[in-house]
């Protein structure tokens, strides 16, 4: 199980650490999901608190339906179950009851308000024994999990670290994948000129007042060309495009 883990730091997997696995599966606590706008929701908030905060709840946990499904990695049949880890899992369950999740959206829309989920809690107090950080233990929580309970909505059956989509955490992401587009004006000698520079191709249709889909549509349909005026240009490279239009900044 360590090797397939594959920790980026030291670990060491002992019998103490899945005997926790086992103690924390014993004391799962399980209610009715989350979904919006019903009475499930006020309790769901009482164990775990609030999607947003400074105390933050961490562990794994089980969604699970009524009907049985087949696993599209194992082949095997079960209850139609998703298992997945969490920083916190007030924030994280949630999300899966908004249908903001893509693998288990459609799933959650059938359940309606009858599906059911079940929570194995680590908080950040519980001592876990040497050999693994806490969020290692977390991982190999969520391995043993999946081992044991075998659900068949994951699409990968290795455990790894999920991440905590904070606004800070979201705008990291968008500066790694997200490239800039440049906007560009055709003066009357048909030189273009930048204008302005926005950080991703959503934002602009964001900042215009339109959709954000609206350059995606620009690039598509025009080839980023606005009312014959206007150029938008999303590239990781500005440098031959400018020389070959012989566009000033």
């Amino acid at each position: 199980m360590e090797k397939a883990l594959c920790f980026d730091e030291y670990s060491q997997i002992t019998d103490e650490h899945l005997a926790l696995c086992l103690d924390i599966y014993n004391k799962r606590v399980s209610m009715p999901l989350p979904v919006p706008n019903t009475e499930y929701v006020l309790p769901f908030v009482n164990l775990v608190g609030p999607e947003i905060t400074t105390d933050n709840v961490p562990g794994c946990y089980l969604i699970k339906g009524l009907n049985t499904g087949r696993s599209n990695a194992t082949g095997i049949e079960n209850i139609e179950s998703y298992i997945g880890q969490a920083k916190h899992l007030g924030h994280r369950v949630k999300d899966h009851a908004k249908k903001h999740d893509s693998t288990t959206k459609e799933f959650v829309k059938t359940l309606k308000d009858r599906g059911t989920v079940e929570l194995f809690i680590v908080r950040k107090d519980v001592i876990i024994p040497e050999g693994l950080s806490h969020k290692q233990f977390i991982s190999l929580l969520e391995q043993y999990l999946i081992i044991k309970l075998r659900p068949t909505l994951n699409k990968k059956l290795i455990a790894t670290p999920g991440v905590m989509w904070s606004p800070s955490a979201i705008q990291k992401h968008r500066e790694k994948i997200a490239f800039p587009v440049y906007i560009y004006i055709k003066e009357e000698d048909g030189k273009l000129t930048l204008i302005q520079i926005f950080p991703s191709g959503r934002s602009v249709g964001l900042n215009l007042g339109m959709s954000q889909g609206f350059y995606r549509r620009l690039k598509t349909q025009t080839n980023g060309w606005y009312k014959e005026k206007l150029l938008a240009k999303k590239l990781k490279k500005m440098s031959s495009f400018l020389r070959n239009c012989g566009a000033r900044r």
